[in-house]
Parts: structure tokens; sequence; C-alpha cells
């Protein structure tokens, strides 16, 4: 039986403490992330999150392909202890709506690629929807949504750990079904 730590987050600390020059990922384009500097990204990603107003419990929706920002948001919500709702960066229209709207998801992370399928669904019946983040070079602008760049939110973020962390019995993501016999469904996991 596993008697380490108990939480995604705590897990990763661990493990920058034990070893934060060790590469975790090498992407397609060469870049690469090491543990110390994915716990770093996480402190100050989170310390910014919880600035624009998020407060822990809320959910954050992430729409990016697998990479080091998609590694940086996951650990920065989890950190922040705001839970994160991954969406499929298939979804359009009428489902994408539908996931937003069901987790009440009050930002979302996302890249240029998905930006205009958020903008098409922005007004549709979200009122909880109040920030988009997007990588890449510019912010992000959707009329009635604050924009933000999320290297400037990772600039701007201070290495202090948040207070309130989550517990291993915590919701940390809220995880869709496919919706082959009805509209998708969300399941909220804890870190067990």
């Amino acid at each position: 039986m596993y008697e380490g730590p108990s939480t995604i987050d705590a897990i990763l600390s661990a493990r920058a403490d034990q070893s934060p020059d060790r590469r975790l990922i090498r992407s397609q384009d060469a870049s690469a992330l090491t543990y110390g500097e994915l716990d770093r990204d996480a402190t100050r990603l989170a310390d910014s999150l919880l600035a624009l107003g998020l407060q822990p419990g809320d959910k954050v929706a992430v729409m990016l392909a697998n990479g080091p920002d998609y590694l940086r948001s996951w650990m920065a919500l989890t950190r922040a202890a705001l839970i994160e709702v991954p969406l499929n960066t298939g979804l359009k229209g009428d489902l994408l709506a539908h996931q937003l709207r069901l987790a009440e998801c009050r930002a979302v992370v996302t890249a240029p690629d998905w930006l205009e399928r958020i903008e098409a669904v922005a007004g549709d019946g979200l009122p909880q929807l109040t920030h988009v983040i997007l990588t890449g070079g510019r912010a992000a602008s959707i009329p009635g949504l604050a924009g933000h760049r999320l290297d400037d939110l990772l600039a701007s973020g201070r290495e202090v750990r948040p207070a309130r962390s989550q517990g291993p019995n915590d919701p940390t993501v809220i995880l869709f079904t496919s919706g082959t016999t009805g509209p998708s469904k969300g399941a909220a996991l804890s870190h067990h």
C-alpha cells in the first residue's frame, strides 16, 4: 500500500524537493521542464489565479493539448485548491457550452487554436464564466470576460504557497462522460 504524499500537489512538492533539476518532460518542440521548474511555476500561477479573485473550490476549465502549459495549469489549480475541468479539444458549440455550464466554470485556460470556440459560447448562458486565460503571445479579448496571458500570470505570481491546500478526499477534477446515451455528465474525483 502506498504511504507517500496523499495529494497530487504534495507528490509534486516531494519530487521537486528530492530532484529539482531532474527532467519531468520534454515536449515535441524540444523544450524541457524539470520538477523544480514545474513546482515553481505551479506556485506562481496558483498565486496569480487567486489574485484574480478565484476562490478555493471554484472550477476552472482547461482546454489545452498535452504539454508543459497543460501541466503548469493542472498543478497550479491543484495547488490553489481550485477544481480542474479538463475539456476535450474537439468540443465546440452546444457540447462545449453544456460542459462549461454544468461544471459552473469561473475561468477557462485555452490556446489560440480553440479561442474562437470559447468566444462562440461565452455569452451562451454562462454568467459564472468571468476569465479566459490564453497561452501564446496575446491576451484573449472576449466581450464580458477578463482576458489574461498565461505567461503574464506566471511572471507576476509570487513564489508563496497558497494558505489553503486540498486534502486527499477533496475534489480535484471533474471529468465528463462521453455522452453516448444522453448529455455528458460530470464526475467529481478526489486525489484518491
